[in-house]
């Protein structure tokens, strides 16, 4: 597991028109690796806010073929096909 601090992206930057909801599956993409994940709260959030940064756990959907592959401190993207839903970076690495 992945533990990250994301802030996600309204509309009018490129984002979501309804903000996201804990257990949403976006891929991510962090350099070169493309994958998806289940973004999940680490505060009780059930709703996210657009434009404020939370510290969320990225669950892998395949974490033994990709976990090795991200590192802390990583830039990482989130996606929801072609358009950037959210931005953030690696805080920790749980195995």
């Amino acid at each position: 597991m992945i533990l990250a601090r994301v802030e996600f992206m309204r509309s009018d930057r490129g984002g979501r028109y309804t903000p996201p909801q804990s257990g949403f599956r976006p891929q991510i993409v962090a350099g070169d690796v493309h994958t998806s994940c289940v973004v999940e709260s680490l505060s009780g959030e059930v709703t996210f806010d657009f434009d404020k940064e939370y510290s969320v756990a990225l669950k892998l959907m395949f974490p033994e073929r990709y976990e090795a592959c991200f590192s802390i401190g990583d830039a990482v993207e989130l996606y929801e096909g072609s358009k950037v839903i959210g931005r953030g970076v690696i805080a920790d690495i749980m195995k």
